[in-house]
């Protein structure tokens, strides 16, 4: 009987850790760029009742008798299927369509990635995220600039006192993940960036 109370509080234990997930995924529904996560699950142990034992000539084998000693949370995976756009107003405002990341750099100079496409121009003139991280290769925006304006192939031109014509100032690359092992390729074709409006 204690077992069999041990084993139903593993799936207690795992129901309450998806749960967790879920309402995790449901606090952020209006975080930009949040990617919901999936739990699965796997198999404690068995125990062993009985082996099996293997065919003869005179009758066929058995099969193991064995009974499961519960469940536990074997991963949790994230969700990257294509967001819903909206419009935001902001021309700073991008949405990553398909696959890729903009690569940022972290305060001690290491690289991190994000989707989140919310971007910012800081008092040195540099385009970086809300949090303030740098957008790798870095962008400079004149100080004076009017305008500035990300198009669809990622861009960045601003508009000048006295000019009626935008220049590039700059281009967003995304990095694209090709598989487990890490292994990085970077390059304009590899994405499409729209701004938040949701055109195509």
């Amino acid at each position: 009987m204690s077992q069999a109370l041990h084993t139903a509080s593993t799936g207690i234990n795992a129901g309450q850790q998806q749960i967790n997930v879920i309402a995790n995924n449901v606090a952020n529904i209006n975080t930009t760029a949040y990617k919901s996560a999936n739990m699965t699950f796997e198999t404690l142990y068995s125990r062993n009742l009985s082996y099996g034992s293997a065919a003869t000539k005179d009758g066929g084998g058995t099969n193991p008798k064995q009974i499961g000693l519960g469940v536990k949370t074997a991963a949790t995976t994230r969700v990257f299927t294509q967001g819903v756009a909206i419009s935001t107003g902001r021309q700073l405002d991008i949405e990553i369509e398909g696959e890729g990341f903009l690569q940022v750099m972290k305060e001690d100079g290491s690289l991190a990635y994000t989707r989140d496409g919310c971007l910012q121009v800081d008092s040195l003139g540099q385009l970086c995220t809300n949090d303030g991280l740098l957008i790798q290769p870095s962008v400079s925006i004149p100080r004076d600039a009017t305008e500035i304006t990300i198009t669809q192939d990622g861009n960045i031109s601003v508009t000048l006192p006295g000019q009626t014509q935008q220049s590039i100032v700059g281009s967003l690359q995304l990095v694209k993940f090709q598989n487990p092992s890490g292994l990085l390729s970077i390059g304009h074709n590899l994405y499409k960036e729209t701004q938040a409006s949701g055109n195509p």
